[in-house]
Parts: C-alpha cells; sequence; structure tokens
C-alpha cells in the first residue's frame, strides 16, 4: 500500500499537490492556532503566516509539483493568485467570523479546503503551465 500511494504521488500532479498542501497546511494552520491562543490578533495572525506561506508555496508548487523552470513571470502570477485568494480568505473571516460569529478555527479550516482547490487550478492552467512549442522544419 505505502509504495502504490509513492508511485502515485509521483505520477499524479494533483496528487503531489494535496501532499505537499496538506503538510503545509497543517503547519500553518498550527502556527495560526498557536498565535491566535498567545493572544495574537485572528487577521493579524493569518496575514503573517499567509506571507510565510506564499513564498514557502511558490517554491514547492514551482519545483516538486509543476517542474516549471521559468521564475520571473511565475512568481509574478503567483503572487497576484495569492492576493486574491487572500481577499477571499480575509472576506470569508470578515463575513463567517465578525458578522455572523462562527468560530474562527472552524472558518478558517473551511477557507483552507475552498481556496486550495481554487490555488491547484490557477497553479496548473495560469501559473506554471508552460506551453511547449515545436518548432517544423
Amino acid at each position: 500500500m505505502g509504495k502504490s500511494l509513492i508511485k502515485l504521488a509521483s505520477q499524479n500532479q494533483f496528487f503531489k499537490f494535496v501532499i505537499v498542501g496538506l503538510l503545509l497546511n497543517i503547519v500553518l494552520y498550527g502556527a495560526f492556532i498557536l498565535l491566535t491562543w498567545l493572544g495574537v490578533e485572528v487577521k493579524l495572525a493569518m496575514t503573517t503566516l499567509y506571507v510565510i506561506g506564499i513564498l514557502y508555496s511558490f517554491k514547492l508548487n514551482k519545483d516538486l509539483i509543476f517542474s516549471c523552470e521559468r521564475s520571473g513571470s511565475s512568481f509574478f502570477r503567483f503572487i497576484i493568485s495569492a492576493l486574491l485568494i487572500y481577499c477571499m480568505n480575509y472576506s470569508s473571516l470578515l463575513i463567517f467570523y465578525e458578522f455572523l460569529t462562527y468560530p474562527y478555527q472552524y472558518v478558517q479550516a473551511v477557507s483552507i479546503v475552498f481556496l486550495a482547490l481554487l490555488q491547484y487550478v490557477l497553479n496548473k492552467y495560469w501559473i506554471f503551465n508552460v506551453k511547449v512549442s515545436v518548432n517544423m522544419r
């Protein structure tokens, strides 16, 4: 079973994205819970960890998952998508935590899942989508 998961991960881009994303988000979510438990304001904790997560996520996605060699345009697109997803995440905290008073722990956990799926689509089709051109002679 373990070998088949490793083989699947090496062959399947989405599976690699999920595994790497889960590990990164578990660490970041744990840090989020710790920071808020220590008294850091919820949106400040989310923002700080989001910036840290962006840097790690770009490197892991570029090198490990999508094997993209270009950096400049990919990083610019990654930042644009990160800002979009950040705004969506921040808005979800405003709406569901601030206004509707759901526990922020649950709001953030649910947001992570939906926004990760959006990030995968953006990564695959916009950020790291390298079109191969064939020269015909």
